[in-house]
């Protein structure tokens, strides 16, 4: 394959490092040695499939694909892309990654749970206190 040397210079500027998505990143989980083994793996990826998979992998916040496009200045296209492309080529690198996504989301997805039963208890207490309100003419706290 032929190589340009201006764009190889081009490439290993745009290689992603652990540094560059330190304020994404949760310092306990990339100290974990299955991680280390998992950046490792990434390391040998085209700049492109390493740059996707490391915004999905090192983000505290569990990114969502639109998301991972918009901090790294990409299309959505090509998110989808390089991960097709990494699931396609290096299916061992896909699913580490996608394990340690789906244990992100997990993380993600309880927050989510947490939220939304805060805000339905509030929501239901609420309501009964506008039906005492409505049947007896007062709130419950002004009795």
């Amino acid at each position: 394959m032929h190589s340009c040397p201006a764009r190889d210079r081009c490439h290993e500027s745009l290689m992603p490092t652990e540094e560059s998505f330190a304020p994404y990143a949760d310092p306990k989980k990339t100290e974990s040695a299955g991680h280390a083994g998992l950046l490792a793996a990434l390391g040998g990826l085209p700049p492109g499939r390493a740059r996707v998979a490391l915004a999905l992998v090192l983000a505290r916040d569990a990114p969502t694909y639109p998301e991972v496009a918009a901090r790294l200045g990409i299309g959505l296209g090509t998110v989808h892309t390089h991960l097709k492309r990494l699931r396609v080529g290096q299916p061992d690198v896909y699913a580490a990654v996608m394990a340690e996504r789906a244990k992100s989301l997990a993380r993600r997805h309880r927050a989510a749970l947490a939220r939304d039963a805060a805000h339905s208890r509030r929501w239901h207490r609420k309501q009964a206190n506008r039906r005492c309100y409505a049947r007896y003419g007062y709130w419950p706290w002004e009795r």
